[in-house]
């Protein structure tokens, strides 16, 4: 049955807070992949599960930040420090007992560099390893193309059906199945005309289902 009192529980551990902010991310509809990113970040705490909340303090974190900073890169360790700062901000917000201001937990600071891309040399290496005589071939070929048109993530293209497809629009779905339409060049399009063409009914009927058909 459930407990409907307004009571605080001083006494919870991180390890049930932990569980209740994965509930709240389901109940808040977040995507499967997003509330799988927060659950394996959390797990950095699972030696201090059975500890009370309000006995975790700020000094104790920050070590194992630095132990982190030890075999991980910046921007990893700061993946980590987000998923416990929106944990314990849960907590805050739900009024348990949490022994310091979040904010002071701050993020490391990451080095700016400019993210690797491919030469145009390498984007036609690429572009020819499919064999386009095949169906299966002119497909990822047709996949490929539409990455590197409208840069949409791997997620989207997969995500994609055929109603999806407005020429010269896509309508995508990212994350949070947050809706954008994004637009493709002339070439593109054609590419994409051509590929329809050739599709079998059976595929047809398996991509606007979302079956892989293969």
């Amino acid at each position: 049955m459930l407990d409907l009192s307004s009571t605080v529980d001083e006494e919870i551990t991180i390890g049930e807070v932990i569980d209740e902010f994965l509930d709240d991310c389901r109940i808040r509809n977040l995507s499967p992949s997003s509330i799988s990113w927060y659950r394996a970040r959390l797990r950095v705490l699972d030696e201090v599960r059975d500890e009370r909340l309000e006995d975790l303090t700020l000094k104790p974190l920050k070590h194992l930040i630095a132990q982190l900073l030890d075999d991980k890169a910046p921007g990893t360790v700061n993946g980590y420090i987000g998923g416990i700062k929106a944990m314990l901000n849960y907590a805050v917000d739900c009024g348990y007992p949490v022994s310091f201001n979040t904010r002071r937990l701050r993020k490391v600071k990451e080095p700016k560099k400019v993210p690797p891309c491919f030469s145009p040399e390498q984007v036609q290496a690429l572009l020819k390893q499919p064999d386009r005589s095949s169906f299966y071939g002119l497909r990822n070929y047709t996949m490929m193309c539409l990455l590197l048109d409208v840069g949409i993530r791997l997620g989207e293209l997969l995500g994609l059906r055929v109603h999806h497809v407005v020429s010269p629009h896509l309508k995508v779905f990212g994350k949070g199945s947050k809706e954008r339409i994004v637009a493709m060049s002339d070439v593109m399009v054609k590419r994409l005309n051509k590929y329809a063409q050739q599709v079998p009914e059976g595929q047809k009927e398996a991509a606007e289902e979302g079956r892989d058909g293969e």
